[in-house]
Formats: structure tokens, C-alpha cells, sequence
């Protein structure tokens, strides 16, 4: 009795395997419902066997590609059966590949009654488990994008900060792979619809990865998700300190002139721009900085050794000013002393002045020019005396200035320029004490 019994399942489990590599061989082809039918039955009745699954979870990953199957599989509870899987094989990379390539296909918005509650939960740990394969953190990033859309109250009630950031972790090993992080930009795009999630991303660095992947990737859906991103990012009221920062405006404007026949791309990047959002007038971060950003923001801008920032420090706006005299039309005292010590062109900043009002904002906004030079000059002649070996020291509050208010690019050029005047200007003295300044500036600050 045993032995027949073992002798009938083993002919019918090789009878379900031919069935399905018949169907394999299908793919790509439309499917017919009498082959879906055999599809659905032997998932049914052998879910459980890891063979079985694993291809039947790739044929039903190529069949959900056409929207008529997704509609016939779904009403069948397949996704039952997918998420049954992943509790069982969860710790398999190459099923728990196949298993969300064909939860993502199926998870689409219009299903939300047929998806297991559960599903986000399993799809999440799963890709914590196996962070390790580019391919399952592809399909499950594709999976949670589709999920989010599909049951967005089940999705955001489960991601917390540490899972967010969890999240991020995970994708920024992938960052130089293109699949990856087409569809992050797409999950971020579905995340960012909740205010809570979007600002959690915003801090969590969502928002520099998007920015990170439209410099460095060039293909069409990768730049639209990421760009969608980006946009669904932008309500949150520190956006554009962190868009400063990683400098996204200069993409961006970049890209709005690439795109400007994409409805879609046009319509993400307008929706940045206009009144309570980002300046028209902007070309650089610098600008938008000036205008809108904190002043922690600003000084950060300069002080991780962006030497871009100081060599396009007067820069010009579409209105003809430059980042020190939009701080000065602003009223931002902090920000106009602080271009100033860094030797931004002051020139022009008198002509702004009858703008402001009252008249005692005037003269705080012309006091804080006059601290700024000051400040630039002082630190100058401090830091000159220091490297020609004048025989006090400088005080430790002092230091604190110089390297505060003068950038590293600044110190080495008056470094140099010191060591010119002394005529004893070496070539393999002057590489190795340079990269000595620049090291030690960065220390100390």
C-alpha cells in the first residue's frame, strides 16, 4: 500500500513538472485559459514542493505580464498561494526571486480585497534576509512600489523610521546599478504620498540618493521615477535644504531642458518651481540657498570641500544678481556676512539697500558687509602671519575663525601665495605641504 502510494505521488509530481515545463515554454506567448487553468491547479495541489513552486512562480511571473491573466490569476487567490511560499522558502534566494517577481506583476492598484494583509510584512523581510542578491532586492523593491500603491494605508501603518532607514541601507549597495534604482525612485514615489513617510525620507537621505541617480544615470524610466520622487519630496517643509545641499537644482534645470517636450518628466519638474516653492530666477543651489535655505544649510555648503561653491560664488541668477546680493535683497544678515567673509563681490550690494525696509534693517544689512570684510581681511593677515613664522602663536579662538570663515580652497591659496613671496617655492615641498594644509584644515574643522 505504502509503495503505491509513493510510486503514484512521484508520477504525478513528474507529470506536474512536464505540465509546467510545457508551459515554460509558453512564455512570451499569450496564454490560453485552459493554460492557466493547468497553471492555477498544480500550484493548488503542490505548492509545497520547492521545484514545483519555483517554476510555476516564474511561468505566473511572464503570464502576469498581460493585465487579462493578472485578472483571471488574481480571482484565483494566486497570491495566496505566492505569500504561502515566501513563509515557507523565505530564506532561498533564488525562490524568494521568483516568488516577488511574480507578486510584483500581480500586487496592482484595483486588487486591494485580494492581497494578503500580510504580504508588505513578508516582502520586507524577505529583502532584509536576502540583501545580499541584486536580483531579490530588484524584484522586492518592484513588489513594496506596487504594494504601497495597491494598499497604501496597509503600507505606510508598517514602515517605521528604522525600517525606512533599514530600507536605504539596503539600496545604497546597489546604487551603481541602474534596475535597483529605477525602482527605489518609484517606491519613494509611492511612499512620499503619506507627509510622515516623506519627511522620515527627506532625513532618513532619500531625497540625496534621487538626486544622486539623475547625475549618474541616463535612462528615461529610471530619471521619470526618480524624478517623481523628487517632486512627491518637495512638500515637505525642509525639502529644499537637503535639495541645496545635494545640489539637485542644477540637475534639475539641466533636465527641464532635456525633457522639455515629455509632458510627464515637465510636469514633475514645473510642479518644483513657482510661488512658495523653488525661485524662477535660480541657477545654482547657491542661490536657492541664499533665498530660502538655513544658515547651518549654507555653511555646510562650503565647508566640505566644495571648491566649486567658491569658484561660483558670483555666479548670476536670471535676474542678474549674484548669490550675495539676493541674500542682501532678502534681509538674511547671517548669510550676507557670511559670502562676505568669503570674499564674495560686494560691488553691487549698495544698489539693493533702498529696498529694504525699515530703515534699521538697512543699516544691519550694511553693518553685517562691512563684519564680513572685515572678518575676510582680518583672517587673512592672521593666517599670513602664522605660516611666515611669526613668533606668537595664534590663539585657539582665533584658528577657529580662520578656518571658519576662509575656505580651504582660500587658505591654500594664500599658503602658496605666501610661500611665492618668500622664494622658496619647491615643487615636491610645495605637493607634499599642500595636501599637509589641506588634510589638517579638514581636521580642524
Amino acid at each position: 500500500m505504502d509503495t503505491k502510494v509513493h510510486s503514484e505521488v512521484l508520477f504525478q509530481h513528474s507529470k506536474e513538472k512536464k505540465d509546467l515545463f510545457t508551459l515554460s515554454r509558453m512564455i512570451g506567448v499569450k496564454a490560453k485559459q485552459k493554460d492557466l487553468d493547468t497553471l492555477i491547479e498544480i500550484m493548488e495541489r503542490k505548492s509545497e514542493s520547492f521545484q514545483v513552486l519555483f517554476l510555476a512562480s516564474h511561468i505566473t511571473s511572464d503570464f502576469a505580464l498581460d493585465e487579462d491573466n493578472v485578472d483571471y490569476l488574481n480571482n484565483h487567490r494566486i497570491c495566496d498561494i505566492l505569500s504561502q511560499g515566501l513563509d515557507r522558502f523565505h530564506n532561498n534566494q533564488e525562490i524568494v526571486y521568483k516568488l516577488t517577481s511574480a507578486l510584483w506583476n500581480l500586487c496592482r492598484p484595483g486588487y486591494e480585497e485580494i492581497i494578503p494583509p500580510n504580504l508588505v510584512k513578508q516582502v520586507l523581510m524577505a529583502l532584509i534576509k536576502n540583501k545580499d542578491s541584486k536580483n531579490v532586492v530588484h524584484t522586492c523593491i518592484g513588489c513594496l512600489s506596487n504594494l504601497c500603491l495597491a494598499i497604501p494605508e496597509v503600507f505606510h501603518a508598517i514602515l517605521t523610521p528604522v525600517i525606512i532607514e533599514e530600507l536605504l541601507l539596503i539600496v545604497l549597495k546597489y546604487s551603481d546599478k541602474a534596475n535597483v534604482m529605477c525602482y527605489f525612485g518609484s517606491l519613494v514615489a509611492n511612499m512620499a504620498i503619506n507627509d510622515y513617510v516623506a519627511e522620515t525620507c527627506i532625513l532618513s537621505g532619500y531625497l540625496g540618493l534621487c538626486i544622486k541617480n539623475l547625475y549618474n544615470f541616463k535612462q528615461y524610466e529610471l530619471r521619470k521615477y526618480n524624478i517623481a520622487a523628487i517632486h512627491n519630496l518637495s512638500d515637505v517643509q525642509n525639502f529644499y535644504d537637503f535639495f541645496a545641499l545635494n545640489e539637485g537644482l542644477e540637475i534639475v534645470l539641466k533636465l527641464r531642458e532635456e525633457y522639455s517636450h515629455d509632458t510627464e518628466i515637465f510636469s514633475y519638474i514645473n510642479g518644483l518651481f513657482g510661488e512658495g516653492k523653488i525661485p524662477e530666477f535660480c541657477t545654482n543651489s547657491l542661490h536657492l540657498a541664499a533665498g530660502v535655505c538655513k544658515f547651518s544649510v549654507f555653511q555646510q555648503m562650503f565647508s566640505e570641500g566644495r571648491l566649486h561653491c567658491i569658484q561660483s560664488i558670483d555666479k548670476k541668477d536670471l535676474e542678474g544678481d549674484s548669490a550675495f546680493e539676493k541674500a542682501v535683497q532678502y534681509g538674511r544678515e547671517d548669510v550676507v556676512e557670511f559670502l562676505a567673509s568669503l570674499g564674495a563681490h560686494v560691488g553691487n550690494a549698495s544698489s539693493h539697500l533702498p529696498h529694504i525696509s525699515p530703515l534699521e534693517d538697512r543699516f544691519m544689512v550694511a553693518g553685517v558687509i562691512i563684519n564680513g570684510v572685515r572678518t575676510r581681511m582680518a583672517a587673512k593677515t592672521y593666517l599670513k602671519n602664522g605660516i611666515n613664522g611669526v613668533k606668537y602663536l595664534l590663539h585657539e579662538d582665533l584658528w577657529s575663525i580662520v578656518t571658519t570663515f576662509i575656505s580651504p580652497f582660500d587658505l591654500l591659496h594664500t599658503y602658496l601665495e605666501s610661500k611665492k613671496n618668500r622664494r622658496t617655492l619647491i615643487k615636491n615641498d610645495l605637493d607634499i605641504d599642500s595636501i599637509h594644509l589641506t588634510a589638517q584644515l579638514h581636521d580642524d574643522e
